[in-house]
């Protein structure tokens, strides 16, 4: 929008900024700049979350690269198999660049992007160190699955360690039907695919590789669904971030729900 609009930017509550101090139910299509509380801000407040930006935007990207490069490891996209190359993206882009975004989110009062920032930052930072080879923790998966030296263990504790997370995706995932369809999106994707990589594990703990292998690519299949979605939202934000004279629609949720009773 020119400078002439009155409108300032959307955010993730769904609602319309004026310069004037107005504001109005609109299309949601941002995270991390608006959170879902409903309270009212001044016009200085609004003057200082315009100068520091929307720090979602470089979240969303982090975790749309970093998952699209799991999810074709998953699916052997290639002939890839293995997700060692990918610690670098685990570490230095998806797990610190999403707790930076976290803490910006935190400072401009959002907790829902906070959170969600967060949380993802620590699974990506968590799953990169057991990939890293200094902690030695990939390197404990010796032995053929199923027989008398298995690994049964370590393969069950992964399974284990994705169906904890997983637990707190699905908090995050049900906070977010309140938002956008694109959104929902980027988190359905992301628990059905942990959730299906939990059980590639579990299968592989009792030697059944032929079924982990589908598991595998059917997780994969869902964590890409989830990253194409994440992009979506990264073009959508960085379209308005410089004024194109059009809006990508997100799939506004918010009008499904009814509207919170404010308390006497």
């Amino acid at each position: 929008m020119s400078d002439n609009s009155p409108h300032s930017e959307v955010d993730l509550k769904g609602r319309t900024e004026y310069r004037d101090g107005r504001d109005v139910e609109a299309l949601p299509s941002r995270i991390g700049d608006g959170d879902l509380g409903h309270q009212a801000r001044t016009i200085e407040e609004r003057g200082f979350y315009k100068r520091v930006g929307n720090p979602g935007l470089l979240g969303l990207a982090a975790h749309a690269v970093t998952l699209m490069l799991l999810s074709t490891q998953f699916m052997t996209f290639r002939g890839v198999s293995t997700p060692a190359v990918y610690v670098g993206n685990l570490f230095f882009f998806a797990g610190l660049y999403m707790f930076t975004t976290c803490q910006w989110c935190l400072v401009k009062g959002e907790t829902f992007a906070s959170t969600v920032f967060g949380v993802f930052s620590g699974f990506y930072l968590s799953y990169g160190a057991i990939l890293t080879p200094a902690f030695n923790v990939a390197a404990s998966f010796t032995g053929d699955p199923g027989s008398a030296n298995s690994t049964a263990t370590q393969y069950e504790s992964l399974a284990t360690f994705l169906w904890v997370w997983n637990g707190a995706f699905m908090c995050i995932f049900l906070a977010s039907l309140r938002t956008n369809a694109a959104l929902v999106i980027v988190f359905f994707g992301v628990i059905m695919g942990v959730w299906l990589l939990a059980s590639m594990y579990s299968n592989l703990a009792v030697g059944a590789t032929d079924k982990a292998l589908k598991l595998s690519k059917a997780g994969g299949a869902f964590l890409f669904l989830s990253a194409c979605s994440g992009f979506y939202l990264v073009v959508v934000q960085i379209s308005e971030s410089v004024d194109m004279p059009f809006t990508l629609p997100v799939g506004d949720l918010a009008p499904l729900w009814p509207k919170k009773k404010k308390s006497a």
